[in-house]
């Protein structure tokens, strides 16, 4: 998005800021699904919102694209920032209870999962067929609210580009991007009507269980796969053709990232902490459900 040339104040404030002039008429990402949330009635819609988006990171993944200059990617793109992310959310002054489900393994919703470190170990072993073919450009915070879009579905501005990039994987702008839309606004404190409660995530030693996600929710299905269908378009003539396993693994990691954005400044008490914990226990929880039918 375009912004002013000149920075201005409001009246007599010592704050100043850049006016970006050129996104009325336009709607985040997100209003724009929620808006489409009958899939049959707005099947064409959906499918004309997903290339669009689709179209314009490409357009932003084409540039400077090249082969990594480092070895292990697998491990500097994916592994390690899963791993210092944890660390963090398990640290005594964030949330401490994660700890044992990282550990120990957990079961959730009926099903039991593996230790972090036995997912780990075992993507490891795929190294080679999980590493991009290329790098390049990316967005890096590309969700649902960074996404402006016009009202013909037709043209989209980004915004918030602070965290532009030109050495990573492009898809983990997807994967945060599909994290964002089916999953992080159904979580609490999440965008929608119909997100999660506190009292649906129901937690006890090693388990957790919550309704699974995104829920009532068809035009996120059918985005979603409009999305994948744009990936794989873009994916064909680099001969990326092991795109799918590696987008699963980005919306992983974007998950526990989400986690560890939870973590507060200043402690949080009461109510607030449990809405936080249990939100990072979903983003885990989901994690490691990809991570294990990932492996499988």
């Amino acid at each position: 998005a375009k912004h002013a040339d000149r920075p201005e104040s409001a009246g007599g404030s010592n704050e100043w800021y850049l006016v970006m002039e050129d996104l009325v008429g336009m709607s985040p990402l997100g209003e724009i699904l929620d808006r489409l949330d009958d899939h049959a009635a707005h099947e064409e819609q959906i499918g004309r919102l997903a290339a669009t988006v689709g179209e314009a990171l490409s357009a932003l993944h084409r540039h400077r694209r090249r082969a990594p200059l480092a070895s292990n990617e697998l491990g500097w793109l994916y592994l390690t920032p899963i791993t210092e992310a944890l660390n963090r959310v398990c640290e005594a002054g964030a949330f401490p209870e994660l700890k044992p489900y990282v550990e120990k393994g957990f079961e959730g919703n009926g099903w039991r999962y593996h230790d972090l470190n036995t997912y780990l170990a075992k993507l490891q072993w795929h190294a080679a067929a999980l590493a991009p073919p290329t790098i390049g450009t990316v967005h890096g915070d590309c969700h649902s609210r960074n996404l402006m879009i016009d009202g013909a579905l037709s043209r989209i501005k980004f915004v918030d580009l602070e965290t532009l990039s030109y050495i990573d994987d492009y898809l983990t702008d997807y994967g945060l991007l599909l994290e964002d839309v089916a999953l992080y606004r159904y979580l609490p404190r999440g965008q929608r009507p119909n997100c999660l409660s506190r009292d649906e995530i129901v937690t006890a030693q090693s388990r957790i269980d919550y309704p699974y996600l995104p829920r009532q929710a068809d035009s996120i299905l059918r985005f979603q796969k409009g999305l994948i269908e744009q990936i794989e378009t873009f994916a064909e003539p680099l001969g990326d053709t092991r795109f799918k396993p590696r987008l699963w693994l980005a919306i992983a990691r974007n998950l526990i990232l989400l986690a560890s954005r939870q973590i507060p400044a200043q402690p949080l008490d009461g109510q607030s902490r449990e809405d936080a914990l249990k939100l990072v226990m979903v983003a885990y929880a989901e994690a490691i459900r990809l991570l294990d039918e990932l492996i499988a």
